[in-house]
């Protein structure tokens, strides 16, 4: 859905570049295979030494035909590749909640990544822990406050500073309503029940 997305802003001619930050490393060829089956766009797989990576984003930016550019979470620690990356108009961030931190290089790096479409990906539940919705709903722009007046609005303390509870989860519900898309798996994909087998294998003495 966010490649269909991705290519309907770009044929509307609102984003020249899109920009996907992979959280597992991984993901990264994944992402290339899934463009090329539902895209007619070019990508681009941004890895290896720093000096390569700046070569390639350089090549992205330069060649007007390439318009996706994979690259993980990880390499917005170094300053000169996150410099050089903030020229995108979408930014896919999937796996998201590795970027909950917002104290962490890389949670602080994507928020810093502006764009005018932006979309973070998870099927990870984030709604844990109140707090670590912070950061990637101030990247979304759907959080203006700071840390501690949000902590404050939505957290409980016990005398330590410690969060203890919650409260006014309504309100933060739907603040995440406006912003979020949630689907099970159970709502989406029709699987088969689950066949497990028992293997019985005779080990040696090594």
């Amino acid at each position: 859905e966010s490649i269909y997305a991705s290519d309907y802003i770009k044929k509307a001619g609102k984003a020249k570049k899109c920009l996907i930050v992979c959280g597992v490393n991984t993901i990264k060829y994944n992402w290339l295979d899934e463009i090329q089956k539902h895209s007619d766009q070019k990508a681009i797989l941004i890895d290896g030494t720093e000096k390569k990576r700046l070569e390639l984003i350089d090549q992205w930016k330069k060649e007007d035909d390439i318009y996706y550019a994979v690259i993980n979470i990880e390499s917005l620690r170094k300053d000169r590749i996150f410099n050089a990356l903030n020229v995108a108009e979408f930014i896919i961030c999937d796996e998201i909640h590795k970027a909950k931190n917002g104290r962490s290089k890389q949670g602080h790096a994507l928020r810093c990544l502006k764009a005018p479409f932006k979309v973070g990906l998870t099927g990870t539940p984030v709604d844990n822990k109140v707090e670590d919705l912070y950061n990637i709903l101030v990247w979304l722009d759907a959080e203006k406050r700071s840390f501690v007046d949000f902590r404050d609005a939505y957290c409980i303390l016990d005398e330590w500073g410690s969060i203890v509870d919650y409260t006014d989860l309504g309100s933060l519900q739907e603040k995440l309503s406006k912003v979020m898309i949630r689907r099970k798996k159970s709502d989406v994909v029709d699987l088969r029940e689950k066949i497990y087998k028992t293997e019985y294998v005779e080990l040696s003495k090594a």
